[in-house]
């Protein structure tokens, strides 16, 4: 199942609050204060919606020009695009898919901070391709790309930077 990123953080919410709830009731239905119950239901609640947040692999769609959205996948999902063409999304839930259905071609440039001597490299993705990364874009388009970031002594950081094809 895909689902857009904001969407399912509110269901989230709205669920850990049903929870909290409905053992305030059930605790309430046995005489006894409700606060107990929603205690339980805090508690409780917090394991399956913690889950709902960690699970989810990020799928990131660029829809026009400047343009993405966010979405979350649970397990395998298609995702169909703007000219009805299907993409299968598989990735875990530390990656994140790609998925250009826009009408030209992006690159995703992969900047290294903190090593010299590593290759950058990019990734072209024409229309309705997709790919995976290991991390999350860090930049979209127009942003501003700092020169340098603060590392450790001996460790490097890789940013991803989402643009359209120069």
């Amino acid at each position: 199942m895909i689902i857009n990123a904001l969407f399912a953080k509110i269901l989230i919410g709205l669920l850990y609050v049903g929870i909290i709830l409905f053992f305030a009731w059930v605790w309430k239905k046995f005489k006894k204060k409700p606060v107990g119950g929603g205690t339980l239901g805090f508690f409780l609640g917090t394991i399956p919606t913690v889950m709902l947040v960690v699970l989810p692999s990020k799928v990131q769609v660029v829809n026009g020009p400047k343009s993405y959205s966010t979405y979350w996948a649970y397990g395998k999902c298609t995702y169909t695009s703007q000219n009805n063409k299907t993409v299968q999304v598989k990735s875990s839930n530390r990656q994140t898919a790609i998925i250009n259905d826009s009408k030209s071609t992006v690159e995703i440039e992969e900047i290294v901070y903190g090593n010299p001597f590593y290759e950058p490299k990019i990734i072209t993705l024409k229309t309705g391709e997709i790919t995976v990364l290991e991390s999350d874009i860090s930049f979209f388009f127009d942003q501003k790309i700092p020169d340098q970031i603060d590392v450790e002594f001996g460790k490097f950081a890789i940013e991803y930077w989402l643009r359209e094809k120069l």
